[in-house]
């Protein structure tokens, strides 16, 4: 849904939402039991997506370089969609939606919902800052409020790693 500002092969050569260490798995995925199953079926992987709290998540697995990042002292994980050289190996139908947006995620805090960039990616600054909003404004805040609508669960705590841009808490209650 970002590609207009956010190309494939720039996160494919990032890999940092794809990657991730114990203390964030917190951030995996959460996706309907439809798109549990297409994702499952596209990867010819039954382990694709895990059952988790009542709903279904994207899996992790430990990294192929275990040992090196051992010694780093952190124990990455990787999504069980990412392919080492080339990034999603899923279709744009299967994808999940919060993976469709990232760095773009919505947040909770204190009562209320934001939609939030995440500073942890390399390709966030101030003009991609500006084109998010530009998207925010021209049809992805309407398209994150259908879904958040059928999905709350993709809402997530807010975490001191990301800025708020816009407050969606009067859209959604009202």
């Amino acid at each position: 849904m970002l590609s207009s500002i956010l190309t494939r092969e720039q996160c494919a050569e990032c890999k940092n939402c794809c990657v991730m260490y114990k203390e964030s798995l917190w951030e995996l995925p959460r996706v309907s039991k439809e798109r549990a199953e297409r994702i499952c079926a596209e990867l010819a992987d039954t382990l694709a997506v895990v059952s988790e709290k009542g709903g279904f998540q994207l899996s992790f697995r430990e990294v192929k370089d275990q040992a090196a990042a051992m010694r780093e002292g952190r124990e990455p994980y990787r999504c069980a969609a990412l392919d080492e050289s080339c990034g999603c190996r899923l279709s744009k139908e299967a994808k999940p939606f919060e993976c469709s947006i990232w760095p773009v995620r919505v947040m909770k805090e204190n009562d209320r919902l934001y939609i939030t960039l995440a500073l942890g990616c390399p390709a966030v600054d101030s003009e991609f800052t500006e084109n998010v909003m530009a998207l925010l404004k021209a049809s992805l805040k309407e398209r994150i409020l259908e879904l958040i609508k059928a999905e709350p669960d993709m809402i997530k705590p807010f975490a001191p790693n990301y800025i708020r841009l816009m407050d969606i808490t009067e859209d959604i209650i009202g």
